[in-house]
């Protein structure tokens, strides 16, 4: 075998230090950060009161975009929006737009809390939004709850007995045993609630039932009990 200068040889292992030196690191590539899919739709507008009433202070607002008619809808956006300044009050949702087949076809549910996250108003049940895109800024005034709003009644209606139960802006109605769910409405004269398949008038001396083409005239609704 032919011998190697001893020069060369010595300097072999500092050539092998500088190689190791001069060769970089290799660490994994960074995780792709998860790209977040901003809303394609936003509905805007804002609260209002009536102009005799006046809102707690420190309250809460919780926005609910949901199906108008459907009994037990599926929630396409929500917030909640705290406050304390007078009303109006100026909101914007975001919404995923491909989850709406029809933009016609939804509600927007607003509840009103005071400061001791009580429920204080409600919004009209029967009140629509447009979710088009072109569609004008929405505008919905509240409706006042009564301290009174976890009442169970009852209604004669010439051998048809109502009962309702109430459950803040919500009600249960049930006719022959089958259960129809309501939400307050807009009224000029004691109190409506309205439902996929029902509606109902409570006034001081009557109330009336609509279900389907059938129609129903009672007694004023009483407490119930013994």
């Amino acid at each position: 075998m032919r011998h190697l200068p001893r020069l060369f040889i010595a300097w072999l292992p500092l050539l092998g230090l500088v190689a190791c030196a001069g060769t970089p690191e290799h660490s994994a590539p960074p995780a792709a950060s998860a790209s977040v899919k901003a809303p394609s739709g936003r509905l805007s507008g804002q609260i209002l009161l009536p102009r005799e009433l006046t809102a707690p202070p420190a309250g809460r607002l919780q926005l609910l975009l949901v199906p108008r008619f459907n009994p037990s809808p599926t929630t396409l956006a929500s917030a909640s929006i705290a406050f304390d300044t007078p009303p109006p009050w100026s909101f914007e949702l975001p919404f995923e737009r491909k989850a709406v087949a029809d933009p016609t076809l939804f509600r927007l549910d607003v509840a009103l809390f005071d400061a001791a996250g009580q429920l204080r108003f409600v919004s009209d049940g029967e009140h629509p939004v447009n979710l088009d895109v072109e569609a004008e800024p929405t505008r919905i005034e509240l409706i006042p709850l009564s301290d009174t709003d976890d009442r169970v009644l009852q209604a004669d209606c010439g051998g048809t007995t109502l009962t309702l139960q109430f459950s803040g802006p919500d009600l249960v109605l049930s006719v022959d045993g089958e259960p129809h769910r309501l939400r307050r409405a807009y009224s000029a004269v004691g109190e409506r609630y309205i439902g996929p398949d029902a509606e109902l008038w409570l006034q001081p001396d009557r109330a009336r039932v609509q279900l389907g083409e059938r129609s129903l005239s009672c007694a004023a609704a009483r407490p119930a009990g013994p």
